[in-house]
């Protein structure tokens, strides 16, 4: 007696289609699976085929100053104690107004016997002009030194002291003015701002040349507020850069008296 035949289909029995089936399903959940997982380890959100750009790290904002200029200010200068200004050895001379001190190789001397001594002086050399102008009016010296040592050469190291009024804007305009009107053998080789303590002051450096008598003159103008005070240092010009270095010590000790 035969046996029936099972249905087919597909060419496969239903058995071995719940096989497969069953298959099919552990086949899709492993997937599924899968997908779940590199989903999660690419960041949780949806998954994309396209790789994302890797973000780069922004660097730190590297702190540039602005260039600025240094600010430039005038120094104030400090003021020295005026006993500090004194050399050691020199002598003090005072009028009722001002005070000076003066390097001992000079002595005072009497301002009216040496005014015509210049005079002379002038008129041998052949300046007419100058010597006039000097007796007609004669300069308001209050003190007059002269260098005691003998000298070899034919103009003796001298320092005089004279106040002006002031009677024009500034200590600059008042230089204009007077070297304007001064003796043309004098040349100016420098002229510059000078400290002598709270006062406005210029030194000027002069160079002349007599009938071949070559002199070298420091003139330090001081201003008080009120008058203009010129202190003259002059000598041959041999010796004039030697004795530079004095001239200016010794402006730097006028003062005031009361000031």
């Amino acid at each position: 007696m035969s046996r029936k035949r099972a249905k087919r289909y597909f060419g496969m029995t239903v058995v071995q289609l719940l096989v497969l089936g069953c298959l099919a399903f552990v086949v899709c959940g492993t997937l599924a699976g899968g997908f779940v997982f590199v989903s999660r380890s690419t960041g949780g959100g949806g998954f994309s085929i396209f790789p994302s750009a890797v973000p780069s790290s922004t660097p730190e904002p590297t702190f540039t100053p602005y260039l600025t200029e240094t600010p430039v200010s005038t120094p104030v200068p400090t003021l020295i104690p005026y006993k500090e200004l004194i050399p050691s050895g020199w002598n003090q001379y005072t009028t009722a107004t001002i005070e000076l001190w003066v390097p001992p190789q000079f002595q005072l001397v009497d301002v009216e016997q040496e005014q015509q001594a210049r005079i002379e002086f002038y008129k041998d050399l052949g300046y007419e002009d100058v010597a006039r102008s000097l007796e007609e009016n004669p300069p308001t010296y209050v003190f007059w030194f002269k260098e005691t040592e003998s000298s070899t050469t034919l103009y003796t190291a001298n320092i005089t002291v004279e106040p002006s009024l002031m009677t024009v804007g500034n200590l600059d305009e008042f230089l204009d003015r007077e070297y304007e009107s001064g003796p043309q053998e004098f040349i100016i080789v420098n002229r510059q701002e000078f400290q002598v303590g709270n006062y406005g002051a210029r030194r000027v450096l002069l160079e002349a040349n007599l009938s071949n008598i070559y002199i070298g003159v420091a003139q330090y103008a001081i201003f008080d507020g009120v008058n203009v005070w010129v202190i003259s240092c002059g000598s041959h010009f041999n010796n004039f850069y030697a004795w530079l270095p004095e001239f200016d010590k010794m402006a730097r000790t006028f003062r005031m008296i009361g000031q």
